[in-house]
This record gives C-alpha cells, structure tokens and sequence, in this order.
C-alpha cells in the first residue's frame, strides 16, 4: 500500500537553499494541542472491483531508463554497450515528445555524451586519477569512484538528469496535455477506462513511483527527488505528499468527469515540477560553489558530483512547463549556460573564474536562472 501521509504544521519549515535538501521535514506543534492528519491516498481507482489503473507505457520506459542509468554509473563495458544499445533502441526515439523540433537535438547531445562516457570506461582513464586537462577518475570510497572527463564533468549525472528532463517530466507533461483533450465519455475499446484516464493514468507512470516495479525498494529519478532529495527545501515544503495528492485528485475528477478540477490539478502539478527543477539547479550550483570556495588545492569528489548534477538540470530545464504549460528556458538557452560553466580545456576545474561574479562563474549562472523562472 502506499502511504501518504501530510503533517499539518503549526508554522513555518525555514531552510536555507544550500544547506538542508535531504532534512527531513520537521513536525511542528503548538503547546496546546498537536495535530496529525493522515491521507491515506492510494492510486488505486476500481470499477465494479475490477482496476481501472493501467501505466501503459511507461513502466516500460522507467524501466529501461533505470537498466541505462546502471550502466553508466558502472565500469562494466560489457553491459554499457548493451544499454548504449538499448537507449538507441528504446529511449531516444521517445525524448522530448512535447516539441518535436527538438527531439533529435538532445538526442544527438545524450548520445553524445554517452559515447563519451563509454570511451572512456575502455580507456586508460578508467586506472589514473583525474587532473585538470586530464580525464580520470576521483574516489568516493575504497570500493567507489566516478569518472570524469578532461574539463572534470562528471558525465554520469549530467546524462542522467538529462534524461530526468528530457524523458520523464517531458512524458509526465505530455500525457497531462493529451489527457486533458482527450475523451471521457466512453471506455476504450475492450478497457474499462476511458482515454482521460489513461492518459493521466500514463504520465502518474512516468514519476517512477514503486507502482512502476512494487519489487524495488525505493522511487526512481522524479519519484525519488519528490520523496527524499527534495524533502524539506524552501519552496517546496511537502512537495512529497502535495504531488501525488494532485495525481489522485485529478484522477478522481475524471471518474466524477471533473473536467475544471482535472485541469487545476494537471497545472498544480507542472508548477510543482517548474519548482522541483528550478530550485535544485540552484542547490546543485550553490552547492557546487561552497565546494569549491573551500578548496585549498584540489577539489573534492563532492564538488565534481554536484557541478555534474547541477549541469545535468540546467540541461533539463528546456522541459520545464509553468502552470500555463508554458516553457520557460529554450534549449539554446540551457546549452548556453552549460557551455558557459565547462568552457575552456580545464572546464569546472577553473576555481579563479567559477567562483567569480562575471560571465561563465556560478553566481553568474544562478543569477540567470533566478531570471528566467522568477
């Protein structure tokens, strides 16, 4: 069963943007009386005793997503090049479906940087430590170390929060668009549920929640940062319960044919999404900054993780919708950015000019993205 489950707080969670994204949300209670209230909102909608919830494709494609990101945060060759494969096969013929102009543009650029990432699993690279100039790797652990590229990028988390962007959220607001335009009068041949349904249906799907595979034991990519990453950063206080409350509600709506409170909550949930993806870019960034403010001599493998991460959103945000299902970054935009932060042949190893207020540093780059979401 999931549980959701909403703690009415008695005032107000204050968190600094750069220093509490995994905190839990604290429960706060007056002297008098504390309150709890529990929602016990499963996505489960019957007929008749029989479901009418089916994801469609989209437990297909989480999943497939999920085996690719695996290969590319392993150094396993073998198994990159059969999941090089299948992304060809399987994912990038399904990126970007709410503008089609630019499917084959982050395509070409994914690809891109997987063959980049997989030529390097097969290199020397995999055995020295990375320098500035120099592809390598830094250590996590004994057991654990990421690869990075000669400018320091940790190409992993880019594809991966890439993809975040340009397959998941693209999915969830696609099949929230054609939901709302699509029938409700009458079930699907052969179903009992009706194209609205499905549709919502598909892009709730596209989360990654443990509806998608119950066996696992934890959310994947958009699931996972609603449910833990995101969990207690300022602006998106409940954002764990908030979002699925929002699925659940909308998809009520369709079975009472709703059709004002579906498209409430379908633009409730982008601009939860607008929030989501906006504000972990500046974590990420600020992050990134306070990493590499402190370093002495080389960066840690922390700086490199949350530069990777940060690069990997600000490539996603193209897929970003407002309520109005409006976007609010242009791909040329985000590449801009990008390139402005992994510029010249020593990229984010730069510490002089990132960590500067002009044109290509980090403060420059949060400043740019305060301005393009408000």
């Amino acid at each position: 069963m999931k549980k959701i489950t909403l703690w009415i707080c008695m005032g107000s969670v204050v968190c600094l943007l750069s220093g509490c994204a995994k905190k839990e949300l604290e429960r706060m209670t007056d002297s008098t009386e504390e309150k709890k209230e529990e929602l016990l909102m499963e996505y489960k909608f019957t007929q008749n005793g029989i479901s009418t919830v089916d994801i469609g494709e989209s437990k297909e494609m989480i999943l497939a997503f999920r085996h690719f990101n695996n290969a590319i945060n392993s150094k396993t060759q073998s198994n990159f090049s059969k999941q090089l494969e299948n992304y060809r096969k399987v994912i990038a013929g399904a990126l970007s479906p709410t503008n089609e102009a630019l499917r084959y543009l982050v395509a070409d650029r994914i690809s891109g940087l997987t063959e980049q990432l997989y030529a390097l699993v097969g290199s020397e690279a995999v055995n020295r430590k990375a320098q500035p100039g120099v592809s390598g790797t830094v250590a996590v652990s004994n057991e654990e170390s990421r690869m990075l590229d000669e400018r320091g990028v940790e190409l992993g988390q880019v594809i991966q929060k890439a993809l975040m962007g340009a397959l998941t959220l693209d999915k969830v607001n696609y099949f929230l668009e054609k939901a709302l335009k699509a029938d409700n009068a009458s079930p699907m041949a052969g179903k009992n549920y009706t194209e609205m349904a499905h549709y919502w249906d598909t892009a709730y799907g596209y989360l990654g929640t443990l509806d998608v595979d119950p066996n696992r034991l934890a959310p994947l990519f958009l699931a996972n940062y609603i449910e833990k990453e995101a969990v207690g950063m300022q602006g998106l206080s409940g954002i764990n319960t908030s979002v699925y409350q929002a699925f659940y509600k909308g998809r009520k709506a369709i079975g009472d044919n709703n059709l004002e409170e579906v498209r409430k909550q379908a633009a409730f949930i982008r601009g939860q999404m607008l929030k989501l993806f906006s504000l972990r870019t500046v974590y990420y960034l600020r992050e990134s900054q306070t990493f590499l403010e402190r370093t002495v001599s080389v960066p840690s493998e922390g700086y490199f993780h949350s530069m990777g991460e940060a690069l990997g959103f600000i490539l996603a945000l193209p897929f970003v919708k407002d309520e109005a299902g409006k976007s609010r970054v242009t791909l040329e935009q985000a590449v801009a950015l990008y390139d402005g932060l992994i510029q010249n042949e020593t990229g984010v190893w730069e510490k002089e000019r990132l960590t500067g207020v002009h044109e290509g540093s980090i403060s420059a780059a949060i400043e740019k993205v305060h301005q393009y979401f408000n």
